[in-house]
């Protein structure tokens, strides 16, 4: 649109969501004659165009109105990438709408540390967040706990009350994919909802959802 790119991605399994807003000054050119709304193959789209993405090079995106991206990739060579809009696709994601009653601004790299002794992709971890503390939870043959406590040196803010399960094989790749994006993020549960996390210091809009595991 006039303002920048916007980009939702629904995973196959209606597990997580992501949010991306990129605003116009934040490229070096941005020229748009309409708004337009265009959905691709997120997965195809990242292991065939943008994996191999060097350091030194300039991305190019180019939309016409015949749903096709041109990608042009230039630093010491030029190479051009062309991905048409799948034939059929789902419509477009809608976000949740949601009332959060907790919410932890809290730096990333802690919060990274905290989890590394998750041992398993299919192991759930709860989060549960009060006015004075974000505690850390899972077992795998012994309990794990981690508790920030307000005051501390890594929280920034805290307040309310709420708490959720969550999946480490989709909470994972979401935080270490923030890695280099922000340092400190803002995590908000209510009464086990999905979790939304947001890169709190990226210049845009970056924010992910992830659905509960319901435990009986």
């Amino acid at each position: 649109s006039d303002e920048g790119l916007e980009v939702k991605e629904l995973d196959p399994s209606h597990v997580s969501l992501v949010h991306l807003k990129i605003p116009k000054d934040r490229f070096e050119v941005w020229e748009i004659d309409k708004p337009m709304n265009l959905i691709v193959e997120i997965d195809l789209f990242y292991k065939k165009v943008l994996k191999n993405v060097y350091k030194d090079e300039t991305i190019t995106l180019k939309l016409d109105k015949d749903s096709l991206i041109s990608v042009t990739l230039k630093g010491g060579f030029q190479r051009t990438k062309e991905v048409h809009e799948p034939e059929t696709h789902e419509t477009e994601a809608p976000l949740p709408r949601l009332e959060f009653s907790h919410s932890t601004l809290i730096f990333l790299k802690p919060l990274l540390e905290a989890l590394k002794d998750v041992e398993n992709d299919w192991e759930d971890i709860e989060f549960r967040g009060t006015d004075e503390s974000l505690t850390l939870s899972w077992f795998n043959d012994i309990s794990h706990k981690t508790i920030f406590d307000r005051g501390n040196d890594y929280i920034i803010n805290i307040n309310g009350e709420g708490y959720g399960y969550y999946t480490y094989s989709y909470l994972s790749p979401i935080l270490k994919g923030m890695k280099g994006l922000a340092e400190v993020v803002k995590l908000e549960l209510g009464d086990n909802i999905p979790i939304r996390i947001t890169a709190d210091d990226f210049k845009g809009l970056l924010e992910y959802y992830i659905a509960p595991k319901l435990i009986t």
